[in-house]
């Protein structure tokens, strides 16, 4: 115990106090464990563990530095972190954990002004409960949103298929396309990003239309990858694999027809 001889708080309770000299001895071991002065202190005043006290003050230090649990920071009311601070110790949980419960909880539309919801009584299985509902709806809203995309894509690549060049005497086809796997597919051919990125979304928005240069006597095959600015009407990226540059004869097809 000699770590906290040298605390000046310590030695003027021993001083000052002989049934603190009786406690302190009585919890040697984990007073000696390298805890906060403060928590072996407001261990032996609150009648507390120390590692419990220790855990909450360190926990508390934590959350009140800088950018730590900003959502979580707004969702709290003005004199409620202490409250907070000791559930969290109490069902033996973290911020982190808390965090994703909270999420979950506001994406289910869940009332959480509501004190059970806020603290529930065993938060493990209200938080495995409500990650589990989440996910359900969170997959549902987006099997819902990719189906809407999908008819959405498709209805704009009707609508400027008129744009499309299949003439069976040129060496090249140029096909819009069809849905966002075909972008998937495409970027996955080629190893770029068009299917990686948002290019689905401003397919959709009518913000950029995407075609692909096919070889006329292999029009299954990707080849080259084409963005068209439908408001400028022009060409705002044209690659083939790995982001490389087509060949003269693609460029020549790609500007001049």
């Amino acid at each position: 115990m000699s770590n906290l001889a040298t605390s000046i708080q310590i030695l003027r309770l021993c001083e000052k106090d002989k049934n603190f000299c009786k406690w302190l001895y009585k919890n040697k071991d984990k007073a000696s464990s390298g805890y906060y002065i403060s928590s072996i202190i407001n261990a032996y005043k609150q009648n507390k563990d120390i590692e419990e006290v220790y855990n909450f003050e360190k926990f508390k230090k934590y959350f009140a530095k800088g950018n730590n649990f900003q959502n979580l920071k707004t969702f709290l009311k003005h004199n409620e972190k202490d409250k907070f601070l000791k559930y969290l110790i109490r069902q033996n949980t973290d911020g982190y954990s808390y965090e994703d419960y909270m999420n979950a909880c506001q994406y289910l539309g869940i009332d959480m002004t509501i004190d059970k919801n806020r603290y529930p009584k065993d938060f493990k299985k209200w938080h495995d409960i409500r990650i589990d509902q989440y996910h359900t709806a969170k997959a549902e809203r987006d099997e819902q949103e990719r189906k809407a995309l999908y008819e959405t894509f498709s209805k704009v690549a009707q609508k400027y298929i008129s744009l499309e060049r299949l003439v069976v005497k040129e060496d090249y086809v140029c096909i819009i396309a069809k849905s966002p796997q075909q972008l998937v597919y495409e970027g996955e051919q080629l190893n770029h990003c068009v299917g990686r990125m948002n290019y689905d979304q401003k397919f959709a928005r009518e913000e950029s239309l995407i075609f692909f240069i096919r070889n006329r006597l292999s029009p299954n095959t990707p080849l080259v990858t084409l963005e068209y600015s439908i408001k400028t009407h022009k060409i705002l990226q044209c690659y083939g694999e790995h982001d490389t540059k087509p060949s003269d004869e693609i460029l020549n097809f790609v500007n001049k027809k």
